[in-house]
């Protein structure tokens, strides 16, 4: 193995080409990588010499841009997938489309990373440094394997181990765990898989470098080994930081208690160099294999089986119902893609109750889909994967439009007032956006509304994903007008101190706390503390899922505002709504 000056030597020789059809663009990167040390760089701003280029210099690294006329970065990857096959050069997609979609045919298709610009210089230089790092060992124990099939050719069994092995972790490779099925598969031997996905490594790669993290990696699969109560293990390399293991075995009990045992042990920190490191496991499992017909539907169930990192358990058993469950989401994210254009969502409308007067004082918007493929689809289930897929963008857009223009009507209402006021629910990821606020105030702009009748949802749970970012913009909607209410308050992360600093105006106490609040006696007296507290921050109060006459003149004598429930009304269509009003 090389040296670190020799390293720092072969990295800074690498062979880089920036593909970019701006030039400033390509200039800018160029200079960064230059600054760098970096002495072996080449540009190209039109996309149709990519190919061409890399056939007759074959560079290290690509940074590749996606929107370019003539050919996309995708057309451009598709081009050198098939050119290069299984050894495409490291590609790194630099680019402003933040398009889901995008980003997951491009990770498809052989991209090994995708920063969005204007995209943050020093993890640029990290990532090209750490890849290059990893490639040059790659390399390296390439070379040296081939080194050992020119001397060892009469070696039959040393060169099948070397082809069935993964060079960083030694383990056995993708390739001979599907050998290792196919063989218990002859045998009729009971087999049941686990896939291990270790969270957090190219996090620790990116700050620490590739060779922290290849003893961080060989820590995690010497614990992954102590295998006991399974029934001859067999571990190898599924990919990057995944690791399957196998055990002829049916017993559920064993493999649960290797899943917690794990679970137990990989969820902590590791020493390595004077640092403690910390990942995150994530296990999907599939017990009792031999009623499969092939290695194939036992590796795509414990795929299947593997939790989301967004999932809050991270240790999952295939089942039918789990089967199904990603069927329909598959359906969902399919449906989703051409929702909108076929017209397939509604807005239903919830009334807003003044405790005091009785009269309808606002309400809130709620999504509904009827699509006439899957029939009518509930918020819980398509909302997350919305979110998931990106979809929640034009989709919440879409709710805006719709709302404002709907809220116009109602506002001409004779018997509504200049103070009713329209609650939209709002998305993390829709206020993550950058030009979120900016395009939420021109739709506002455009109509004849003024701001004070609108207000925005959000949970506490958004709360916590980027504080000062999420706050900042929750601020520059209220400058405008907008009030801002928090959800479900109570269910997630609420504390005296949080509420005091929180950029909101009203609160809207969850309904969980509603429903016994006229049985139980601690329910009683936590709403009212509720209650007392949001009135000492001048917040205006909401009570959600009034079912009863008797919680309504509950609320009204502890000084709640308003409340919203089926006793009041469930959620109504634009025209029930209007009529409502009338009457």
């Amino acid at each position: 193995m090389t040296n670190s000056i020799d390293a720092v030597n072969k990295v800074e020789s690498a062979h880089i080409l920036i593909v970019d059809d701006l030039l400033a663009n390509v200039q800018l990167v160029a200079d960064i990588l230059d600054d760098e040390g970096y002495q072996n760089i080449a540009t190209l701003t039109d996309p149709r010499k990519v190919l061409k280029y890399c056939q007759q210099h074959n560079p290290d690294m690509i940074l590749l841009d996606i929107r370019m006329p003539h050919l996309s970065g995708l057309d451009v990857l598709a081009l050198l997938q098939e050119h290069y096959q299984d050894a495409l050069p490291f590609i790194i997609v630099l680019t402003a489309e933040n398009d889901a979609s995008a980003k997951t045919r491009a990770l498809d298709m052989g991209a090994i990373d995708y920063l969005l610009k204007p995209f943050d210089q020093v993890e640029l230089v990290s990532k090209v440094s750490n890849l290059l790092v990893h490639g040059i060992q790659i390399k390296e124990k390439t070379a040296h394997n081939k080194e050992l099939v020119r001397l060892l050719t009469n070696s039959i069994d040393e060169l099948s181990e070397m082809s069935i092995q993964d060079p960083i972790s030694e383990l056995p490779n993708r390739f001979a765990i599907s050998l290792h099925i196919k063989e218990q598969y002859r045998q009729q031997n009971p087999l049941s898989a686990i896939l291990i996905s270790i969270d957090g490594m190219e996090d620790i790669e990116n700050i620490h470098g590739h060779n922290i993290t290849e003893i961080l990696f060989k820590q995690v699969i010497d614990i992954c080994s102590v295998t006991s109560a399974l029934k001859n293990p067999f571990l190898g390399c599924w990919s990057g930081y995944q690791l399957m293991l196998l055990s002829r075995t049916h017993d559920l009990h064993a493999v649960q208690n290797y899943l917690h045992n794990i679970n137990e042990l990989l969820n902590g920190t590791f020493a390595v160099e004077d640092m403690l490191l910390r990942v995150k496991v994530r296990m999907g499992a599939c017990l009792n294999s031999s009623v499969l017909k092939n290695e194939s539907e036992l590796l795509h169930r414990c795929i299947i089986a593997l939790p989301k990192k967004t999932d809050k358990e991270k240790i999952c058993l295939y089942s039918q119902e789990l089967a199904m469950q990603i069927q329909r989401e598959n359906h969902i994210k399919q449906a989703l893609v051409n929702a909108i254009i076929k017209n397939e969502f509604e807005l239903v409308y919830q009334p807003k109750i003044d405790l005091a007067t009785n009269k309808i004082t606002g309400a809130e918007a709620l999504i509904r889909w009827h699509s006439p493929t899957l029939g009518f689809v509930m918020p819980n289930e398509f909302i997350s994967i919305a979110e998931h897929t990106g979809d929640i963008l034009p989709l919440g857009t879409w709710i805006i439009k719709r709302a404002l223009h709907d809220l116009e009507v109602f506002l001409q209402h004779p018997k509504v007032d200049d103070h009713f006021c329209l609650a939209i629910n709002l998305s993390v990821t829709q206020i993550l956006e950058k030009d979120f606020t900016g395009i939420f105030l021109d739709l506002v702009d455009q109509s004849s509304i003024d701001p004070q009748n609108i207000q925005v949802e959000v949970t506490e749970s958004l709360m916590i994903e980027d504080t000062q970012w999420i706050h900042n913009q929750l601020n520059i909607l209220r400058q405008a007008g907008i009030s801002v209410a928090l959800d479900d308050f109570g269910t997630g992360y609420s504390s005296l101190s949080y509420l005091r600093e929180l950029p909101i105006d009203v609160l809207k106490i969850d309904r969980s706390f509603i429903r016994d609040i006229t049985q139980n006696q601690e329910a009683n007296m936590l709403v009212k503390a509720i209650i007392h507290l949001a009135q000492i921050f001048r917040l205006k109060i909401v009570a959600e899922g009034i079912e009863e006459r008797v919680q309504a003149e509950v609320l009204n004598d502890m000084g709640c505002d308003e409340a919203q429930g089926y006793f009041f009304a469930k959620p109504l269509s634009f025209n029930d709504f209007e009529l409502r009003l009338a009457s």
